[in-house]
């Protein structure tokens, strides 16, 4: 019986009792179960006020995992939203001795010690976050002083050449050869000269195997295929290469994806009689592997995604999967939960969507209140 069924008072009186209730519970540090259920009866209760629905969904949150059972007890038994929005914040919350100051302040060194190693960009976006996400840090003023330093170091780098690169397809079948084009352009109006000291780009590629099982596999391999000794570029263009990748064989079906850093070190750049010394390195390539006969479904892939599951193609449905712009994860999310019953694919459609969200659930029950308690949170 719910605990205001068993009072019967007039709800002016309920609405103080609650409110006493609520004042108990919100300052208690440790509360009991009765307390607990005397918090979700003021949930439940038509004439709580709003202010204190969310002071008391507030500090069930603040109570910690410890009491989800009790909360997706509660769930199952009343089919109340503000249940599927306390789960999804108690899945999502850490541990109550995290420090916000203390986490962007340990972000904010990474952005430093990736800027020692001229991996400006990467700096600049990372403290850039954090000055738009955290506006009342006590090292505010410290990382915009950092951040105007890291900027002007960039210029300063950047200003002689651009690079670029890139696959050389928009994706590959196994049985091609895989290449990436490096390209560098000088920025200026005079020829420059690049002198490559070591006479090799250094290569870093990391691949990932996808299959049907849903396992994956990854493996990091270094290369270091030959280069020009001298390269000479004229004002305003571009100097390009072509960039052989090793393929391995494929021993199962799978879906492959190489990412690909390249740069090239001891570099001397000689312009107008003068000598400097940039850190030439070039944006990750992406190179995507499938076979060849699914690569007409992945022009139009979404199409394809909901054909395959109400028509059980379940490798159209697997290639198609990586092909789905990010933008549109959230309405291939809601399709995949909705069909979860109607399929004979529930195995590798639940695969797809622990790889799209990063969570994993395992029964349909918990995929359906997770995703409601997502959609309730953000409305």
């Amino acid at each position: 019986m719910n605990f205001w069924q068993s009072l019967h008072l007039n709800s002016s009186i309920k609405r103080i009792i609650s409110i006493l209730l609520c004042i108990i519970c919100l300052n208690a540090k440790e509360i009991s179960k009765e307390q607990l259920l005397s918090l979700f009866s003021i949930l439940e209760d038509k004439d709580t006020t709003k202010e204190l629905q969310t002071q008391t969904i507030k500090r069930i949150i603040d109570l910690g995992v410890k009491v989800e059972p009790y909360v997706e007890e509660r769930l199952a038994s009343t089919k109340n939203p503000h249940y599927f929005y306390i789960l999804q914040q108690l899945s999502e919350s850490k541990d109550n001795t995290w420090s916000k100051a203390d986490y962007f302040y340990q972000h904010y060194q990474s952005a430093l010690l990736l800027a020692k190693q001229e991996k400006y960009t990467q700096a600049i976006a990372i403290i850039k976050a954090i000055l738009v996400l955290e506006k009342d840090l006590h090292f505010q003023q410290e990382m915009k002083k950092a951040l105007q330093n890291i900027e002007n170091k960039k210029k300063r780098s950047s200003e002689f050449i651009t690079t670029n690169a890139y696959a050389s397809l928009k994706y590959f079948s196994f049985q091609d050869k895989l290449n990436i084009v490096i390209a560098i352009k000088n920025n200026g109006f005079q020829p420059i000269t690049l002198t490559c000291g070591k006479k090799y780009l250094d290569l870093k590629i990391t691949s990932t195997k996808f299959f049907l099982s849903g396992d994956s596999r990854t493996e990091i391999s270094t290369k270091t295929p030959r280069i020009e000794e001298k390269i000479t570029i004229k004002g305003g263009k571009w100097w390009k290469a072509e960039i052989s990748i090793p393929q391995e064989r494929a021993l199962k079906e799978c879906y492959q994806q190489l990412e690909v850093e390249a740069q090239i070190n001891l570099v001397t750049l000689k312009k107008a009689g003068k000598n400097h010394f940039p850190k030439v390195d070039f944006p990750k390539a992406m190179i995507k592997i499938l076979p060849k006969k699914y690569h007409v479904v992945v022009v139009n892939p979404i199409a394809y995604f909901k054909g395959a599951v109400s028509k059980n193609y379940p490798r159209v449905l697997f290639y198609t999967s990586f092909f789905i712009r990010k933008k549109n994860h959230k309405h291939a999310i809601a399709f995949l939960i909705e069909n979860l019953e109607k399929t004979s694919l529930t195995p590798l459609v639940k695969s797809i969507l622990v790889r799209f969200t990063h969570q994993d659930f395992p029964t349909i029950r918990r995929w359906k209140n997770w995703w409601r308690a997502r959609n309730w949170a953000l409305k």
